[in-house]
């Protein structure tokens, strides 16, 4: 059976993710994630001060156990195949907490013009002596997912998550499914939705960019207000 791609975290490691066969069919991400994170712990002997983990040296109680953890695999790989892609370097350009980049992308292929400011000749130069040309047309990750709208987050103990850096629980995988918890709970049907506040909720870009559900909670209190880091002028 394929899978999501479910992404393997724990504190001062590099995240796995494992990749089936590309599929191009549309994915209704009411119905499933594009991208599973799970943070099978919190124990690290860095528990670096910057971590966004709150990392501990030893495993904090709760940790869901090993048939737990397969359980949960389990239900990943229930909600069927994932929607990989790639960009002209090779890289995959993802956008999780600057989604407004895909309106630029969009901008690009509706014939827009490249930036031509300073500082992006200057990356966009030092890109070039480090990787050579590129040998690939230009890409990004532009499909229109943001903090619960085909992302989900599986803390250690089993809390999910919109997203590792929205703190607001949806309910535990120990008591309720996966997928119920992705597809029923009311804040990730209104993010999907895209039934945003203030400048968010006026823009033409709100489903494809939608804006950081994380920014907006910490600048505001509300996930489903604005982003304040954007700067597109309506």
């Amino acid at each position: 059976m394929t899978v999501p791609a479910l992404t393997i975290r724990s504190p001062g490691a590099p995240g796995r993710t494992a990749f089936p066969a590309p599929s191009h069919r549309p994915v209704d991400f009411g119905q499933r994630p594009m991208l599973v994170f799970w943070e099978t712990t919190r124990a690290c002997l860095l528990a670096c001060r910057h971590c966004r983990a709150s990392a501990t040296t030893v495993p904090p109680p709760g940790e869901l156990t090993r048939p737990e953890g397969r359980d949960l695999i389990d239900q990943v790989a229930g909600f069927g195949r994932p929607y990989p892609d790639a960009s002209r370097h090779g890289f995959v350009v993802r956008t999780v907490e600057a989604p407004f980049f895909r309106r630029v992308v969009a901008g690009r292929r509706a014939g827009g013009p490249p930036p031509d400011g300073p500082l992006y000749r200057d990356l966009a130069g030092q890109l070039g002596q480090l990787l050579g040309p590129g040998h690939k047309q230009p890409s990004a990750h532009t499909t229109p997912t943001r903090d619960g709208k085909g992302i989900v987050f599986i803390a250690h103990d089993g809390e999910v998550y919109p997203a590792g850096f929205l703190p607001m629980g949806l309910g535990n995988v120990r008591d309720r499914p996966l997928r119920d918890i992705y597809t029923s709970d009311p804040l990730l049907r209104a993010i999907r939705a895209a039934r945003f506040t203030g400048r968010c909720g006026q823009c033409e870009f709100a489903d494809l960019c939608g804006g950081s559900r994380a920014r907006a909670y910490a600048a505001t209190g509300d996930p489903l207000g604005e982003d304040p880091a954007c700067p597109f002028q309506l």
